[in-house]
């Protein structure tokens, strides 16, 4: 009786497989960023979009390139802290979006709420350069 159970569920469980192999699911990765940078560090469009959750901080003699196409997504009340060097130059086919988190128009329902918030200035707080930054950041 056991072996029949076992059988049962076992064919169900390649059906449900088989099934879920066949659809097309494009799944977006996400790449949740906070804290400090310590050393040069790229963001590519491999990572986007970028969720930061909490202020990020570029150490000073310290880059962050971000590659072009790339999507910046800001939870509310974070920042960008740079002291070292950025360098985010998109192209003009493929931008660099720096947005809130609540923009679902570039990369995808990120905070997970469907349609229950939208997008609006202040959502996030800026780009901030310190003044010990270098002069050779670029956007």
């Amino acid at each position: 009786m056991k072996r029949c159970t076992y059988s049962i569920i076992f064919r169900r469980l390649v059906l449900v497989l088989s099934l879920l192999s066949s659809l097309s699911i494009s799944v977006l990765s996400q790449t949740s960023k906070c804290g400090t940078i310590y050393s040069d560090t790229t963001w590519d469009i491999a990572g986007s979009p970028y969720i930061v959750t909490c202020d990020v901080y570029v150490n000073e003699g310290v880059v962050l390139t971000i590659s072009s196409g790339v999507i910046i997504k800001y939870y509310p009340g974070t920042e960008l802290i740079v002291d070292g060097i950025l360098n985010a130059q998109g192209t003009g086919t493929d931008s660099i979006v720096f947005t809130s988190v609540k923009d679902d128009n570039y990369g995808g329902d990120s905070n997970g709420d469907g349609d229950a918030t939208t997008p609006s200035p202040g959502d996030w707080n800026r780009i901030r350069f310190y003044t010990s930054s270098s002069n050779t950041s670029m956007l």
